[in-house]
């Protein structure tokens, strides 16, 4: 039975994060793993076979999928070095073997891999990602190989938190390339545009008009680019705007009310309590 799960309650186990290299003559065969599988190219040109679907990579390529999906690499001239790891999104199997060789299509059995998990919140991650150009992730990828190579105090928890960076440079990078370049950078501009003006009573329709898109489309971008409405993340900015004047400054609870953007003091006191869990006057210093 797949598990249900939001990519925020990921506790991601790493197997093994290791170097790779695979040339023209140590190429493997297609296979499949019973847990899940991230790759990086460090160098080197090729292309992989995921489930059917062609993908040519080279330096700064990231490729992902889950266990159970076959995968086939091909390597051009020269040798392909990668970083390779080894996950489970959960800590169920924490206390199994190091890691699980891969399986020839032939010799597959699906009732051995290690779990089954249905992303609710970022359906991309049900499916495999290959992005051509993650710089980011590299740094990241390289201290997950080399806690994992010689392991001290607290490195499981370690890499179980540098694969959580990983997984979200990922699914951010894929969000943002999926839609197109422009709607991206439309993105972007609008970001910028709220935080300048948090204070005001901005809208759907209002943004729309300043960039003039339809209102729907706006909405769209905000579900698409932070998983919540823009209503939502104009309260998150104002809260985190007024927690700073709280701290920073004498105004009266009523001037920051006014000041980030809230309609009245009574709301920003209940909608402060409801974020932090603490009435606004327990911030002053």
């Amino acid at each position: 039975m797949p598990q249900q799960m939001r990519f925020e309650d990921i506790t991601p186990f790493v197997r093994i994060a290791m170097n790779l290299d695979l040339s023209k003559e140590n190429c493997p065969p297609p296979a499949l793993s019973y847990d899940h599988r991230l790759f990086y190219v460090v160098s080197g040109t090729g292309s992989i076979d995921i489930d059917g679907t062609d993908y040519e990579i080279g330096p700064g390529s990231v490729m992902y999928w889950m266990s159970g999906i076959r995968y086939a690499f091909r390597v051009d001239d020269e040798p392909l070095n990668m970083i390779a790891v080894n996950f489970d999104f959960t800590q169920n199997n924490s206390s199994d073997i190091l890691t699980y060789p891969t399986v020839a299509p032939q010799s597959f059995e699906k009732e051995k891999v290690l779990e089954h998990i249905i992303f609710t919140n970022f359906p991309a991650l049900n499916n495999s990602i290959c992005l051509l150009d993650s710089p980011a992730v590299l740094p990241y990828l390289q201290a997950m190989v080399q806690e994992s190579a010689i392991p001290t105090l607290l490195s499981n928890f370690h890499l179980t938190n540098l694969m959580r960076v990983v997984l979200t440079v990922i699914c951010r990078a894929d969000a943002y390339a999926n839609p197109n370049k422009h709607a991206s950078d439309s993105f972007q501009k609008i970001l910028h545009y709220i935080q300048d003006h948090y204070a005001q009573p901005l809208t759907n329709k209002s943004l729309a008009e300043r960039f003039n898109y339809h209102p729907n489309y706006i909405s769209q971008l905000f579900t698409a680019h932070t998983g919540i409405s823009l209503h939502q993340y104009l309260l998150r900015i104002r809260v985190r705007h007024a927690l700073y004047l709280l701290q920073t400054t004498e105004l009266s609870i009523s001037d920051i009310a006014s000041r980030t953007g809230f309609c009245s003091t009574s709301y920003f006191c209940q909608y402060f309590k409801k974020c932090t869990g603490y009435s606004p006057s327990s911030f002053r210093l």
